[in-house]
């Protein structure tokens, strides 16, 4: 699955776009992916870390991105919604104990992915290992939408053991087919979790900005047993960490999980659909 306009490979990039416009600002003190000013040329920016210092600001925008990450993928966004295009990759960790008769169980899921999204298709491709007690399972499946008919095609890949999500489309031959599922259920349930947590930050819950240019707020959960915080850096490449452990002893239940979401190219990808998925829908439309 071929994207454009991928900018967060290396810091030489950056650092060549800073002395060449004075558009970017990039520093080592600097957590991971946090810069200064973007202009649109190279995609849209959630802010910049010194504005954050400064006025505070930040939030806001990052809020906007992760409540309309699933619609804009859905191709339900509102017509004045903010973002139109995004590269997103995801990962998702969780490790869960269950005791019963004095036996426990450990179970532990595993699961990366990539989206790309723009005006016309979204393409996600995710891998899940599980391992429940001493049984483990892989599988990797791929997904399109065509936005203008709403079709949702399929296809799994015969050989997840050889691949990443992030690999370019393997076996470009397999046989796509359409899926008996809605648009809005493509996107992994667990992503839905994060726009609740933005949502709970308050007066009461406030969000700070580290030395490092990190932003951090903690979670006021759902779950009375469990404690959660959240980090995310905003700019050309923002990302999101959400980390949220629970210990329900009295119930015989443990558990952590971890979502973490890494943007690019916000407003500024262009999805390549694969050949064979291309051939499919030019038979459709004769």
């Amino acid at each position: 699955m071929k994207k454009k306009g991928r900018i967060c490979g290396t810091i030489g990039l950056i650092l060549s776009l800073a002395i060449a416009g004075g558009t970017v600002v990039y520093g080592t003190m600097f957590h991971g992916n946090t810069v200064g000013k973007a202009e649109k040329l190279i995609g849209a920016s959630t802010g910049s870390v010194f504005d954050g210092w400064i006025n505070g600001t930040g939030f806001d925008a990052t809020k906007t991105l992760v409540d309309e990450t699933a619609a804009v993928a859905a191709g339900t966004a509102a017509s004045d919604a903010t973002y139109k295009s995004y590269s997103l990759s995801f990962s998702y960790t969780q490790t869960a104990s269950v005791t019963a008769d004095e036996t426990e169980t450990v179970v532990q899921t595993y699961t990366d992915g990539v989206v790309y999204t723009d005006a016309s298709y979204t393409y996600i491709k995710y891998t899940t290992r599980m391992t429940d007690d001493r049984a483990v399972s892989v599988g990797s499946v791929e997904y399109a939408l065509v936005k203008e008919s709403g079709a949702v095609y399929v296809r799994t890949n015969p050989t997840p053991y050889t691949e990443t999500a992030g690999d370019q489309a393997l076996l470009d031959g397999s046989k796509w087919e359409v899926a008996s599922v809605s648009s809005d259920m493509l996107f992994p349930s667990f992503i839905s979790i994060v726009p609740s947590v933005f949502g709970s930050v308050s007066e009461e819950n406030k969000v700070y900005i580290t030395p490092t240019g990190e932003y951090y707020f903690a979670d006021a959960s759902a779950v009375e047993e469990a404690e959660g915080e959240c980090r995310f850096t905003v700019g050309l490449c923002p990302t999101v960490r959400y980390t949220m452990s629970a210990d329900m002893s009295d119930a015989g239940m443990a558990g952590v999980l971890t979502i973490s979401m890494q943007y690019s190219n916000l407003n500024n990808t262009q999805v390549d659909i694969p050949d064979s998925l291309a051939e499919i829908l030019t038979e459709v439309s004769e």
